[in-house]
């Protein structure tokens, strides 16, 4: 939908009204898959969430700076002002190409790793046992009897 919203955006910026809807979709369909692609990451990446979440955050900036050098570019070989909202929407295009393919291929990999159920048995001669306070923020310990 962001495409064809920039498309629509970039043909009517003579219109106000139509201007004012489109930058109120586009900040709408911009932001909403975040939450969705931060989830993806941290899902992946369960083992490191501080790396991945940075990682996340980097790539979110390094398309930032893409786009305004490529939204640059067009200005300054005359293409017209639009011409960002243009490529704005062929990056969007691009970036929705990478995140279909690594949904593809994601869905492959747990096709092929399907993962069992691990149970923990207890150790020989365990009991249930008591415990008269619950256990410390942190900590594996408490008071039993």
């Amino acid at each position: 939908m962001l495409v064809v919203i920039l498309a629509q955006f970039a043909m009517t910026t003579t219109s106000q009204p139509a201007t004012v809807a489109a930058l109120f979709l586009t900040g709408g369909f911009g932001f909403a898959p975040v939450p969705g692609l931060r989830m993806r990451v941290m899902k992946y990446a369960s083992s490191a969430p501080t790396l991945a979440s940075g990682a996340n955050i980097g790539a979110f900036n390094l398309g930032n700076a893409l786009g305004a050098r490529l939204g640059g570019v067009t200005i300054t070989e005359d293409l017209g002002y639009t011409s960002p909202i243009f490529s704005g929407a062929a990056l969007t295009l691009l970036a929705v190409s990478v995140m279909a393919y690594a949904a593809a291929s994601g869905r492959k990999q747990d096709r092929t790793n399907e993962t069992t159920a691990v149970v923990q048995v207890p150790p020989q001669g365990w009991r249930a046992r008591t415990c008269s306070s619950p256990p410390r923020c942190g900590s594996a310990t408490s008071i039993c009897t």
